[in-house]
């Protein structure tokens, strides 16, 4: 396996929601339930831009054809959001060196996850930069915006992460797919009643002369495999 997959893994949804909730569950039973208020509204917002561009592309084919953008990247999303927040919240009592240098690591890993999408050729550069801008955007409001330190209950967090974590395996044993992108994929069939979800070549075809194609296009599209990061058999990871 290549090491770009278990970095890209570190951005799956399927990781970041529970780690989010539990730490908006933290938040919430410690006291400070308007930053928990602030935590899931900012979040959601963020998933919900990041899913309707998706939606709208798979859908309709609306994207930014000479950008190469077919919607944001959830991985890259959700680690600029979440990860500095969880290492400020981890060295919030520390000296603020120690709390700066951990929310700059943060940012440098979340970067890393948005390079692994370009590595995996799951993404192109406009949309992982798009995901980090967004996510950045949610966890530097927050920050903005919580006080410090924050009152904190990790004990009903870790009951709920235990949680989430035996639903997924129990799921997983059961034969569940578990594949957040294809949820993406039959949403925006349903909504749009076409039969097969837009592809980057026909909907940069339908908008764009064939010289004009952007180069980047080939390289995602062709992709057939699932890279176990969360890609799919389009070459259109999520």
């Amino acid at each position: 396996m290549s090491p770009w997959v278990a970095v890209s893994l570190s951005g799956h949804a399927l990781l970041m929601l529970p780690l989010a909730a539990a730490l908006g569950a933290a938040m919430w039973f410690g006291g400070a339930r308007r930053e928990a208020g602030w935590w899931f509204g900012l979040l959601a917002a963020a998933l919900g831009v990041t899913v309707v561009t998706k939606v709208a592309f798979f859908g309709w084919g609306i994207g930014v054809a000479a950008l190469d953008f077919a919607g944001f990247s959830g991985h890259a999303t959700n680690a600029a959001a979440i990860y500095p927040v969880l290492a400020a919240i981890l060295q919030q009592r520390r000296p603020a060196w120690a709390r700066r240098a951990a929310i700059v690591a943060a940012v440098g890993w979340s970067m890393m996850v948005a390079m692994s999408r370009l590595r995996l050729e799951q993404h192109t550069v406009s949309e992982v930069v798009a995901g980090l801008v967004l996510g950045w955007l949610v966890s530097s409001a927050f920050l903005h915006l919580a006080r410090r330190p924050l009152p904190l209950s990790w004990r009903q967090p870790a009951w709920i992460a235990a949680s989430c974590a035996g639903l997924l395996l129990a799921a997983k044993l059961a034969g569940l797919p578990l594949r957040p992108h294809y949820l993406v994929i039959d949403t925006a069939l349903a909504l749009s009643g076409n039969a097969r979800p837009y592809s980057r070549e026909r909907a940069w075809r339908e908008c764009l002369p064939a010289a004009h194609t952007p180069a980047s296009a080939p390289i995602v599209r062709e992709r057939a495999r699932d890279d176990g990061a969360g890609g799919c058999g389009s070459g259109w990871g999520c």
